[in-house]
């Protein structure tokens, strides 16, 4: 969940940093969806070349489907018990109001690796955004 945390703070970082108003104080009670269509708005009406705008709606993308499951994980008990098939025990999460979506401890994993590689290739493109959008300090200083 930490790499998870490090995206949806990239997020609302880079919105404070791009907007000349305290939009962190403004966003802050929001969701990360409507930071995400924020950023995404903010992103659309750069002058910045339409391949780094490719990219980094790629990243929202990711992002938004990557919260979804974020949110089972958080939102949700977890059941561990002995694997039928074996002594192993299993752990998998299921959403609280249905049953039927399940996330096994191996989708876990792949969420925290997909998380880690999400985070660091948004702020690569989110800082190389800057020379576009803010006139401010360079992204991630300060």
């Amino acid at each position: 969940m930490l790499y998870f945390a490090r995206v949806e703070h990239v997020t609302q970082e880079f919105i404070g940093h791009y907007s000349q108003d305290n939009m962190q104080e403004l966003i802050v009670n929001l969701s990360f969806g409507s930071r995400l269509d924020i950023l995404r708005r903010m992103v659309e009406r750069s002058n910045a070349p339409d391949d780094l705008k490719i990219e980094a709606r790629a990243h929202f993308r990711r992002a938004a489907e990557l919260a979804g499951k974020r949110n089972i994980f958080v939102h949700n008990p977890f059941s561990v018990y002995i694997n039928r098939e074996g002594t192993d025990l299993a752990v998998d999460f299921a959403k609280y109001q249905n049953r039927e979506v399940v996330i096994t401890a191996k989708e876990l994993e792949q969420f925290i690796q997909d998380a880690e590689n999400l985070q660091v290739e948004m702020f690569s493109t989110l800082a190389a955004l800057t020379n576009y959008c803010a006139p401010h300090q360079p992204f991630g200083v300060g």
